[in-house]
């Protein structure tokens, strides 16, 4: 909550109710990266990592090559990602999140949730067994999504935006009767059915 970027390579988180929590500060730029990291296959929490911010100076998450593969039902889980407010913004890459597809196990929540004028790119992000992989609620001023190569797989709903603001582009293999946008936002979407 103070300044400055948080880095973190090759680690392995374990069950807490957050595993990752950046607050934006009047006093400059804040962020947490990490790099090649995983959450154990018996971590239970609410939140994975959220980025919170109202101030002049941007917030930031960056994740890079993240796996989690939980083995039972989270009924306490609320999202995996959570970004919200002004200047917060979330990038990642290379992410898989939920059980491996075999098990079709749903375990509940959402994958990323996105909330008032925030930012979120993704690129090669697998989601499953989600209520929701992404969900984009309307709540506060429209955020922006830049998606490409993302892969929903038994979740309940693929991708649902209801803020009418949100602007973006998604490309990726979301099944077309699980994916609900709101009819004005600015939202180009291509995607294949699974």
């Amino acid at each position: 909550n103070g300044q400055g970027v948080f880095y973190a390579f090759r680690c392995r988180f374990g069950p807490n109710s957050t595993l990752g929590s950046i607050k934006s500060s009047n006093n400059g730029f804040n962020a947490l990266h990490l790099e090649n990291c995983s959450a154990d296959i018996n971590s239970n929490f609410s939140t994975g990592f959220s980025v919170y911010g109202d101030s002049i100076f941007r917030s930031s998450i960056v994740m890079n090559d993240f796996y989690w593969y939980p083995s039972t039902p989270q009924p306490q889980l609320k999202n995996f990602v959570v970004i919200a407010g002004k200047n917060t913004s979330f990038l990642g890459t290379s992410i898989s999140v939920g059980p491996v597809p075999a098990l079709t196990l749903s375990i509940g929540g959402n994958g990323f949730g996105v909330y008032d004028n925030t930012t979120i790119r993704l690129a090669n992000v697998s989601m499953n067994g989600f209520d929701k992989a992404i969900y984009i609620p309307n709540i506060g001023g429209g955020s922006q999504i830049l998606a490409s190569e993302i892969s929903g797989k038994n979740n309940t709903i693929d991708l649902q935006i209801d803020h009418p603001d949100t602007k973006g582009n998604i490309q990726g293999s979301l099944s077309r009767t699980k994916t609900i946008i709101h009819e004005t936002a600015q939202v180009s979407l291509f995607s294949t059915d699974p």
